[in-house]
């Protein structure tokens, strides 16, 4: 991982490329499987860990840095383009459980996504980001962590 920029030093980043470790992890465990019969049951086991990784490190991402990247002077389609990355990534994920030939796919896309955040995207939020920003984001990631009121 790069930490060239020292972005790591700032809590959320370094929490969110912790959580991209054992990602790259299952990715790694999936990628040295054979796609066959015999370790069918490896691979479901490996593409739901990767969904369970996945679920809240994007939920964290996009309540947290992607709503607050929305508000500071960035280009739309800057984040969009990692936004979009989720949503494929959750698509692939799914489709990985029933058609085990896309896995080589899902693990290359994952790796990839996380390369650029790594390298593209948390040196440039550090950039981006005011001190008060960091604060709205770790309020935002901590609201989004609290269960829905329940409601009558």
């Amino acid at each position: 991982m790069c930490d060239y920029c020292d972005c790591r030093s700032i809590s959320e980043i370094g929490e969110l490329s912790i959580e991209h470790e054992r990602v790259l992890e299952l990715t790694h465990s999936l990628r040295h499987q054979t796609i066959d019969a015999a370790h069918h049951d490896a691979i479901d086991r490996d593409v739901r860990a990767l969904r369970s990784a996945l679920a809240p490190h994007t939920r964290r991402e996009e309540a947290g840095i992607f709503s607050v990247l929305a508000m500071v002077d960035c280009p739309p389609a800057y984040r969009r383009r990692f936004l979009d990355d989720h949503a494929h990534i959750d698509e692939m994920v799914d489709a990985a459980l029933c058609d085990h030939t896309i896995v080589p796919d899902l693990t290359a896309l994952v790796e990839q996504h996380v390369f650029e955040e790594e390298t593209d995207l948390y040196p440039a939020l550090r950039q981006l980001f005011a001190p008060s920003d960091w604060h709205i984001v770790e309020d935002r990631v901590k609201r989004a962590r609290e269960p829905e009121p329940a409601t009558n």
